[in-house]
């Protein structure tokens, strides 16, 4: 928290939804991020888990690839030969 900002908003708001520290079940509305300075020294992840089980930009749909330490590898299962399962309403930018 930024203390100069007290006059202005005296408490940070919390999301309501954010119930987890970990993105990667099902219903676990949270975010994460990942860097590897090794394999992958250009690349990052940023998952977060989606509310609308339909969005289009979930893993089910787009197979986000685990950049930073899975080798390339897709989050969710149903994404060719991922070896993770990971909950496909999954989020990631790249």
């Amino acid at each position: 928290w930024i203390p100069g900002l007290s006059p202005y908003l005296s408490k940070v708001p919390k999301d309501p939804k954010n119930n987890v520290n970990s993105p990667w079940g099902t219903g676990n509305y949270t975010y994460a991020y990942g860097y590897s300075t090794g394999s992958y020294p250009n690349k990052y992840d940023l998952v977060a888990q989606l509310e609308n089980t339909g969005d289009n930009d979930r893993c089910a749909v787009k197979c986000w690839k685990y950049h930073t330490g899975g080798g390339e590898n897709p989050w969710c299962s149903g994404c060719g030969s991922g070896r993770y399962s990971y909950s496909p309403y999954l989020y990631a930018s790249h």
